[in-house]
């Protein structure tokens, strides 16, 4: 069940960010509500005669809406509720969060009245900020993402651990480029030399 456990602090609550793995490239992310056992996340719109949303954010697009945690689910077996730090850390942010994963079978009575949902908490204001934020279609992969969205509406400041992680790959990437472009030559200069030493000799 859903409640406030200061015993059990790894237990799903009310407005909590919660992240569902997509595929090996990117997780998604929303705001768990639970009083109607949903999610608020930005997805792709349902399609004309389509009778469930995407659940995407890949597309580089889409809105904030409130779905079932099925439809976000879409078909996973568990996600992960995602414990942030309450300011914006210095430090990366998928190493200042705690995560803890729920099974989709755990949360099938996640409902009233076997829940305790306080609005004045920290998660219930959440779930009020992403509820006026519903329609909102200012979705930017960089800048705005579904995790930007689903911590600024729990924590009041924006970041992404995700866009974060592409970061320092490309930037690793573009390391290892670089001392190889530098590198090669200059082994190369070096094996030259020590052959014009040996014919000097």
């Amino acid at each position: 069940m859903v409640m406030k456990d200061r015993e059990n602090p790894k237990r799903l609550e009310n407005g909590d960010v919660i992240r569902v793995r997509r595929n090996i490239f990117y997780d998604h992310y929303g705001i768990y509500v639970a009083m109607d056992n949903s999610v608020i996340h930005y997805t792709t719109p349902k399609k004309e005669g389509d009778g469930k949303d995407s659940g995407s954010c890949r597309d580089c697009s889409g809105e904030v809406r409130e779905t079932s945690l099925d439809e976000f689910l879409d078909g996973a077996e568990s996600f992960e509720v995602c414990r942030y730090p309450e300011e914006e850390p210095w430090c990366f942010l998928w190493r200042a969060r705690e995560t803890f994963e729920v099974r989709r079978d755990e949360v099938k009575k996640n409902r009233p009245p076997f829940c305790e949902i306080d609005q004045e908490s920290p998660g219930g204001q959440a779930v009020q900020k992403a509820k006026s934020l519903l329609g909102e279609n200012k979705y930017n992969l960089v800048w705005n993402n579904c995790e930007h969205f689903a911590v600024f509406c729990r924590y009041n400041y924006r970041a992404s651990g995700q866009v974060q992680g592409w970061g320092t790959t490309v930037a690793t990437a573009a390391a290892a480029v670089l001392i190889l472009v530098i590198a090669v030559p200059l082994s190369f200069l070096g094996i030259g030399k020590a052959k014009d030493e040996d014919s000097d000799n």
